[in-house]
């Protein structure tokens, strides 16, 4: 189910030098509402937009910032966005996964499953009990 409100963007303290991640910012598709937290992806007009399963699109990061352009045009605004960090969230693995990519089925929901789904990253670890550690894919570089 997609985000109606703001949540906290997952954690990020396995960020360090070694693995970055960047805080860029971006203009927000016409008609669109991206809330904090939401995992975000660039539309087919160069703007983002939630991540969701009517595209095969890569995801670009986690949006930092609610950015509401719901009564404005394409590029009215713009939205801070955390690319090719290494991030901790829900998905449902285990260590026998781990080196397998993950995907996001909307804006708040990761699986290891590819079909319909946005690529995020690649599973490097498990912090708990269906919680991962996800490598971010650079925007535009595929898995690495």
């Amino acid at each position: 189910m997609a985000l109606t409100a703001d949540r906290l963007p997952p954690d990020t303290k396995h960020i360090d030098q070694s693995v970055g991640g960047l805080i860029i910012e971006y203009t927000v598709a016409a008609t669109t509402t991206i809330y904090k937290g939401a995992f975000v992806r660039i539309d087919a007009g160069g703007d983002i937009e939630p991540c969701g399963s009517t595209s095969t699109e890569p995801c670009l990061g986690v949006a930092q910032e609610k950015a509401d352009n719901s009564g404005g045009a394409d590029g009215d605004i713009r939205c801070r966005v955390l690319v090719g960090a290494v991030i901790e969230h829900a998905v449902t693995a285990t260590v026998a996964d781990i080196e397998a990519p993950v995907y996001t089925s909307d804006d708040q929901t990761l699986t290891l499953t590819s079909t319909t789904n946005e690529l995020l990253g690649v599973l490097i670890g498990i912090a708990g009990t269906n919680i991962g550690i996800i490598k971010c894919i650079w925007p535009g570089t595929g898995l690495n």
